[in-house]
């Protein structure tokens, strides 16, 4: 048992710039690995919270809401009905999203079918 500790330690005192260069490629891919965690789940943490929804939903109303001289919708896709919107919706259209939510529920109820709704 000593015998064999001794001739590791001789194997490694005689590579010891070897040794050297494994532990700094080790301690180098643990900081790259910390720092890609990091980079995944750091755009998930700088979305605003004041947009409900998932992350891709608040990433892209972000992203469109720094668009000046557009609006966009965020359409659930069931029943078609507007979520949320982005940038200025009443100056494009007159209304906001409330009233053209409830204008929309109040249109597809009013329809037969739901398939009638989507192509309405």
């Amino acid at each position: 048992m000593i015998s064999m500790l001794r001739e590791l330690l001789t194997f490694l005192g005689a590579h010891f710039y070897l040794v050297l260069i494994g532990c700094g490629e080790l301690v180098l891919a643990v900081i790259l690995l910390t720092a890609l965690s990091e980079r995944r789940n750091g755009a998930r943490r700088r979305v605003p919270v004041t947009v409900p929804g998932s992350g891709p939903e608040q990433l892209m109303l972000r992203e469109l809401a720094e668009q000046e001289d557009e609006a966009c919708l965020l359409l659930r896709r069931s029943d078609l009905l507007p979520l949320y919107a982005a940038g200025d919706l009443t100056a494009v259209l007159g209304v906001g999203v409330d009233t053209l939510r409830n204008d929309l529920a109040a249109v597809l109820t009013q329809l037969q079918t739901p398939e009638e709704g989507r192509r309405f």
